[in-house]
């Protein structure tokens, strides 16, 4: 468990950063403030745990999904209320919709909330002793085929992932 957190932050921070940059210049600022500073925090946290262990760490982990559980709601209710319609057939420019991707956002508010689980998990264990190596290998790969899973299918509902899908 102890790669879980870390590797699903990273996930989550390219999820954020794929859906900004399709997005206007607002979002923009702030997912790519978000999505770099999870990835960060993920790098941080794969190679030292320990020091990324902490009540700061879990409640800013919490915050983003509590904030994109909000974003998910007002996607919906815009959907909803027919205020997000389709673009026309040919633009003549390309249309940048306010709301982001609503798949997406689900995919990265998931991965965040993985990491915010296993790191709520890690903090109630404390510091005791560490997997032994099969274990730990076992649990990484698990981690990365689930979060290599969700990134995925969030960045192909973004712009930088719509036109490659395969």
């Amino acid at each position: 468990m102890r790669s879980w957190a870390g590797l699903a932050a990273i996930g989550a921070g390219l999820v954020h950063l794929g859906i900004a940059a399709g997005s206007d210049p607002l979002a923009l600022v702030l997912l790519t403030a978000a999505g770099a500073a999870e990835v960060l925090w993920g790098i941080v946290d794969l190679a030292r745990p320990e020091a990324s262990r902490g009540a700061a760490a879990l409640g800013v982990l919490a915050l983003l999904v509590g904030a994109q559980v909000v974003l998910l709601v007002a996607v919906g209710h815009a959907h909803a209320t027919g205020a997000v319609t389709a673009a026309p057939v040919a633009p003549a420019a390309p249309v940048r919709s306010v709301l982001p991707p609503a798949g997406a956002t689900a995919g990265a508010a998931v991965l965040d909330l993985i990491a915010t689980a296993a790191l709520a998990l890690r903090l109630r264990r404390g510091s005791g002793a560490e997997p032994g190596p099969a274990r730990f290998l076992v649990g990484t790969a698990a981690a990365a085929l689930v979060v290599a899973a969700i990134a995925a299918t969030s960045l192909a509902g973004t712009a930088v992932g719509a036109g490659h899908v395969h």
